[in-house]
């Protein structure tokens, strides 16, 4: 297991975290939006901006979500692969110390 996947996990997590970062701000923009009363009451124009406003809050909390499974994910990807890489050393090391006390019999 090379450290390269490692990092690229990690870089993986952290551009999930700026994304989470905006979803967040975003979500606070509509929010805001959202708790304005509406400049037209019963104007169709007005009420179709609050449904799509509505859906875009559904679907940023999915998108969200979605984010935040795939962090983890990396999370525990990460995890693996450094204990992978940590269990690679270890067996090399024990590999070259039966080496040598092969060698010290001889």
């Amino acid at each position: 297991m090379s450290t390269q996947e490692i990092v690229f996990h990690q870089q993986k997590i952290d551009e999930i975290v700026r994304k989470l970062v905006d979803i967040d701000l975003e979500l606070e923009n509509v929010r805001e939006e959202l708790q304005e009363p509406p400049s037209n009451p019963g104007d169709p124009v007005a009420d179709e901006a609050r449904k799509n406003c509505e859906r875009m809050v559904e679907f940023l909390w999915a998108f969200r979500r979605n984010l935040i499974n795939q962090k983890i994910i990396s999370e525990h990807m990460v995890e693996i692969l450094e204990l992978d890489y940590h269990l690679e050393s270890e067996i090399a090391g024990l590999r070259v110390e039966r080496q040598i006390l092969r060698d010290h019999r001889c």
